[in-house]
């Protein structure tokens, strides 16, 4: 054995920024899903009936219902077979855009 000590290599920075990351424009099939959703009113209306099941303190933050709902088509799209596995891929660019 050596008896001198040994030279540790400086690792390199593993962290990555998300907003440093390149954004795709998303799926022509979801920009048409958004755009039909958004012309009649999807959100606010799927939002006011799920309101009376949410607890507004406690629990974990809830899933807005339109994009639970949008989760679940493209999930069924993209072949998933559970809401687990739709739960892993919550990053289905979907690409709503802010209101």
């Amino acid at each position: 054995m050596a008896l001198h000590k040994r030279r540790r290599e400086r690792q390199l920075e593993a962290f990555v920024v998300a907003s440093d990351l390149p954004r795709s424009p998303g799926h022509p099939c979801h920009a048409a899903l958004n755009r039909l959703l958004a012309e009649h009113g999807f959100d606010a209306l799927v939002d006011s009936l799920c309101a009376p099941y949410y607890a507004r303190t406690v629990g974990r933050p809830r899933v807005p219902p339109g994009d639970f709902f949008r989760m679940l088509v493209v999930g069924s799209f993209e072949g998933l077979q559970s809401h687990r596995a739709i739960g892993r891929t919550r990053t289905i660019p979907m690409r709503r855009s802010p209101e």
